[in-house]
């Protein structure tokens, strides 16, 4: 940041002319399974924070009585914004945090792999959630975007 902004919003301090970014939306999330589809799933939050490079988003699906249809395997989700390549060990660039709190409440992360443009969810033991009827999952992550 080339300078300090105040309690009003206006810069003071200036050391240099950019000026802070600052944008808040909501955006389409959507979920994926490995294979076969969801036949239904509701998308109750999709929303995001930028500050400057800094991305903080919130996800939230919710899937129905019926709704995993075919669906097996891991489950992915898209991000409003691409992610700044940080290099991280074994082509995780960061985490997401979360639950899945109508069924079961078991914590989840949610994984970015490198060149790609899903989240993986996971359990925080590492373990596969696999989609489920009546599941609701929230994830909260921070990134910096490319």
């Amino acid at each position: 940041m080339s300078g300090l902004i105040n309690s009003a919003g206006s810069r003071s301090g200036v050391i240099g002319t950019t000026e802070l970014d600052y944008e808040e939306g909501s955006y389409t999330a959507t979920m994926t399974s490995g294979s076969g589809s969801f036949s239904s799933f509701s998308v109750n939050v999709g929303r995001y924070i930028v500050i400057g490079k800094l991305v903080w988003a919130r996800v939230e699906f919710t899937v129905g009585a019926s709704g995993i249809g075919t669906a097996s395997g891991d489950i992915f989700f898209n991000l409003p914004f691409a992610v700044k390549s940080q290099g991280g060990s074994y082509g995780v660039d960061f985490v997401a945090t979360g639950s899945e709190r109508y069924a079961t409440g078991t914590l989840l992360q949610g994984i970015y792999l490198t060149a790609t443009t899903l989240v993986r969810i996971k359990s925080y033991a590492n373990a596969n959630v696999g989609p489920a009827n009546l599941y609701n999952y929230v994830l909260n992550m921070t990134y910096e975007r490319s």
